[in-house]
């Protein structure tokens, strides 16, 4: 059996890509503690907008939630082995997936809350909640990949950039 060994996180791609990373996770962070805390509002209503199905509901609930705290490891460049890093950094870009697509499933209904912002949550989605997310979707997806997640995907797995197996066939 192969022992597993933290790493250190990978040299960044950019010098601001530490501070966006601390961005990141505390964007994170505050989303899942304002979740957390309005967890009895949350249910309810996104039970409402996958109608009435409260398994869908728990399941996005649970998963949002999980997502959110496997993400802040890799954005705060955390020692970790290569696996935890890279689903540490695939899950910083989940978690503002998971909630632009509840918006997108449910922009446009009538009297649905904004249920990602837990107890804050009091005003209706719209399309500039959709616009929020797809931002938030963005900034992830820049800053994970600034952080370089792509040198610890080819650590985890093993396999050669492209760029390498080009030369090796010369």
């Amino acid at each position: 059996m192969k022992k597993i060994i933290a790493h250190p996180a990978p040299k960044p791609l950019s010098k601001s890509a530490p501070i966006l990373g601390r961005v990141a996770a505390t964007i994170i962070a505050v989303m899942l503690v304002l979740q957390i805390i309005g967890l009895g509002k949350i249910l309810p209503e996104l039970s409402t907008q996958f109608n009435g199905r409260d398994g869908w509901a728990i399941a996005v609930t649970v998963s949002a939630l999980l997502v959110g705290i496997i993400a802040i490891p890799f954005l705060l460049r955390r020692k970790l082995s290569h696996l935890a890093n890279l689903f540490s950094g695939v899950a910083a870009v989940l978690a503002p997936w998971i909630w632009t697509l509840v918006v997108v499933w449910s922009v446009g209904l009538p009297d649905i809350k904004a249920v990602q912002f837990g107890i804050v949550g009091c005003f209706n989605v719209g399309w500039w909640l959709l616009v929020v997310n797809v931002l938030w979707l963005i900034f992830n997806f820049y800053t994970v990949r600034q952080l370089n997640l792509e040198k610890i995907w080819y650590e985890a797995t093993g396999l050669k950039p492209r760029s390498q197996l080009k030369k090796g066939k010369k």
